[in-house]
């Protein structure tokens, strides 16, 4: 049994992004329409269950591996260069709401730098939209039914290869991490904005 059979239970997007091309015009489309397009939203705006990691090298099915990190649930590769997209699927989503614990959000932020480093990954990507791996154009290497991970748990795997960035009360070391850009321009303003008001 493959991770196929429960990727729909882990994909939370309701009326995801999707398009044709990487660099064309996304629209919110149906679940069941985006399915049957290339590219796809990865979450919802609101929530984090799925954590991608954009590897452009010629090995993304089997880096993870190299690395000595857990099994990804799923890679969707490019056939023809082997790059591509490694996803990890949360057993819990992480809320990413102003309302919503930082704890959880800070752990994801480093664990996603931390995927970008040792996994190699583009640190320019977004994390916004991935390839769909259920759609025939790309080619998707599906991890076991039990490859579902606690941000402890990936925290942990990433510690036992010294990939974890330590706790960064700027967010200044986690650029490379989607949701951790917005924790560190959160602090950059704030910091800038204590400053800022004195002169007011």
């Amino acid at each position: 049994m493959s991770f196929q059979n429960v990727f729909a239970d882990h994909w939370l997007p309701q009326a995801p992004l999707a398009a044709e091309r990487k660099d064309g015009a996304y629209r919110r489309v149906s679940r069941e329409h985006a399915l049957q397009l290339p590219y796809i939203e990865t979450n919802p705006l609101c929530l984090q269950s799925i954590v991608v990691t954009d590897h452009d090298g010629s090995e993304a099915d089997q880096v993870a591996d190299l690395a000595g990190l857990p099994q990804p649930s799923w890679v969707t590769l490019n056939p023809h260069t082997r790059s591509g997209h490694i996803a990890y699927a949360l057993a819990a989503p992480v809320c990413l709401t102003d309302s919503a614990r930082r704890k959880p959000i800070n752990l994801l932020a480093r664990i996603e730098q931390g995927l970008v480093d040792v996994l190699g990954g583009d640190i320019g990507y977004a994390g916004r939209v991935t390839k769909n791996p259920v759609h025939r154009q790309h080619m998707p290497l599906w991890g076991e039914e039990s490859a579902l991970y606690g941000l402890q748990e990936l925290a942990q795997a990433l510690g036992d290869v010294g990939a974890l960035p330590g706790p960064s009360r700027t967010g200044k070391a986690l650029t490379a991490s989607s949701v951790g850009r917005n924790v560190a321009l959160f602090h950059l303003t704030r910091q800038w904005a204590y400053r800022a008001r004195l002169r007011y």
